[in-house]
């Protein structure tokens, strides 16, 4: 039986629960989340935009405080 899939809030709300204070890589955070690697990005990305999140080089993301 595979496991049920997530719908969009459940993902997004998955990475914020993931997200800490300090930057911490997306594969990390993806698995953090139950997600893949692709679905985490496309998550941090929104959350980037929304001003919930920091990128930084070498594919680490953090929470905006």
């Amino acid at each position: 039986m595979s496991p049920r899939r997530l719908n969009e809030t459940e993902r997004r709300d998955g990475v914020r629960q993931a997200v800490g204070p300090h930057p911490m890589p997306l594969d990390e955070i993806a698995r953090a989340a139950g997600l893949n690697p692709a679905q985490c990005s496309a998550v941090a990305r929104e959350l980037e935009l929304a001003g919930e999140a920091l990128s930084y080089p070498g594919g680490l993301l953090a929470r905006a405080v």
